[in-house]
């Protein structure tokens, strides 16, 4: 389904007030940083802290927005920072870190829904709370 006028609209106006309100409120990180100054040079240390800046407003302030509006037309719910609950299952953990290790040996070529589907197929049992990966 294309989008809409209004939804365009309201995705150009997003993006238009988040960079507005990044040139307008910017802040160079902290000049207490002589080592970087010296390797690199005030102008490249500058174009790098706003260019960062910059990255982190696009994530919170566009990217966000935008992903919302667009699953908007396809789910009957579409909510930013949605917070899924804070427990898997071991089963799934293991997986989880599975994945990563073979990600890390560069040996693993397969698609994003594949390794959701390697997840997801545990039974809802022995959950684990406040997991931690290690990678």
């Amino acid at each position: 389904m294309p989008l809409t006028s209004e939804q365009i609209q309201k995705i150009e106006n997003n993006i238009k007030e988040s960079l507005r309100n990044k040139f307008s409120s910017y802040k160079p990180e902290s000049n207490n940083m002589p080592f970087h100054y010296r390797l690199l040079g005030r102008d490249r240390m500058a174009l790098f802290s706003f260019i960062r800046s910059l990255n982190t407003t696009f994530g919170t302030s566009i990217f966000e927005p935008v992903a919302e509006t667009l699953a908007s037309l396809k789910f009957p719910v579409a909510q930013k920072q949605f917070v899924v609950g804070d427990t898997i299952s071991e089963q799934a953990q293991n997986e989880i870190q599975h994945i990563i290790n073979e990600l890390m040996l560069e040996s693993f070529f397969t698609t994003y829904s594949n390794n959701l589907l390697r997840v997801f197929t545990f039974p809802q049992s022995h959950f684990i709370t406040n997991s931690k990966i290690n990678y």
